[in-house]
Order: structure tokens, then sequence, then C-alpha cells
């Protein structure tokens, strides 16, 4: 479909701040009710569904090799981590350029498994060193 961003699920989706992917092709019959993905825009203009962020461009080299990769290093923590600060970098740097240059500012960073006040803080901090 040509017309995506624009049609009604899309527009819906948006007006209620809820996360949608349109015009999916076969997604319907790849991808299981509830299962996790990541989406990546990273290759261009066309997106692309993962099922672990190991498997996007470059995630090997940040996402270390787990036995049960939905308990694994998740989360809050995994930000202000030294091994994972450079690749929360270029999120960081993803969300100002998609904020700052794309206008888009309705687009707010929701960091998962916050267990602590201290680490909401750690990864606050983290986030204002790459602004």
């Amino acid at each position: 479909m040509k017309k995506c961003r624009t049609c009604h699920a899309a527009i819906i989706a948006r007006e209620i701040s809820i996360p949608a992917l349109v015009g999916c092709g076969d997604a319907t019959s790849c991808v299981e009710i509830g299962q996790n993905v990541t989406v990546s825009y990273a290759e261009g203009e066309q997106g692309k569904v993962y099922n672990e962020y190991a498997n996007l461009l470059g995630g090997k080299q940040f996402e270390p090799q787990e036995e049960d990769p939905i308990l694994g290093w998740r989360g809050a923590s995994r930000y202000y981590e030294p091994k994972y600060r450079a690749a929360f970098a270029l999120e960081c740097q993803a969300f100002k350029r998609v904020r700052d240059d794309m206008g888009l500012t309705n687009v707010i960073p929701m960091i998962p498994f916050c267990l602590t006040r201290d680490q909401g803080r750690k990864v606050i901090a983290e986030m204002a060193s790459h602004h």
C-alpha cells in the first residue's frame, strides 16, 4: 500500500498514542498475536520487522548471546551499562533527529523495566549526556 501512513488505522493509532504497523504484507501470517517484535527503518524508507535486537543492523555488537532472550539483558539497566552506552547513544541521536529534524514531537522514548528511582535517574542522566 502506498498510502499506509494516511490510512484509517494509522491515523487512529496516532490519535490514541498506540503503536501500529500498517501495510505489512504477510505479517498477519508470520507474526503471532502477542509476539514481541522490533521494527527498524534503518535500512531505508521501508521498515523491516525483527524478533530480536541482535538481528538489527549492528545489533550483534551490543546484544550479548543469551540462553533466553526474553529474560536477558533488557530494560533500563542496560542504558547506562558501559557495554551498551554506545548503542544507547545511537538511540538517543535517532530520537533527537526524529523530534528535532523531522518535527515528530509526539515521539517519546519509553524506558522498559525501570525498577527503581535510581535507575530512572541514571537513564535520564545518560540521555542528557547525548543531548
